[in-house]
């Protein structure tokens, strides 16, 4: 959860993904790890949206979904697809 947390370092979720990707190529049968990488990738794909330009955390439901990552988004679906 560092990386998300407001004065978290965004490297901190990126080093997560790029885990739970690794752990994806090596575990492709494995479930809960699609789903690990899912939660992170839609999680991580909001992260522009989150604030607000003084820096206050926004609620989901006043977030701009036009800035939500859809590589992210789509990155996620496939993963729980499969």
């Amino acid at each position: 959860t560092r990386g998300y947390v407001p004065d978290g370092e965004p490297a901190f979720a990126a080093e997560a993904i790029r885990l739970a990707r690794l752990l994806d190529r090596l575990m492709p049968e494995q479930s809960e790890v699609a789903a690990l990488l899912a939660l992170f990738l839609f999680q991580h794909a909001r992260a522009e949206a989150r604030r607000d330009a003084a820096g206050n955390l926004l609620t989901l439901q006043r977030q701009d979904r036009l800035r939500w990552d859809r590589a992210a988004i789509a990155e996620g679906l496939a993963a729980l697809d499969r």
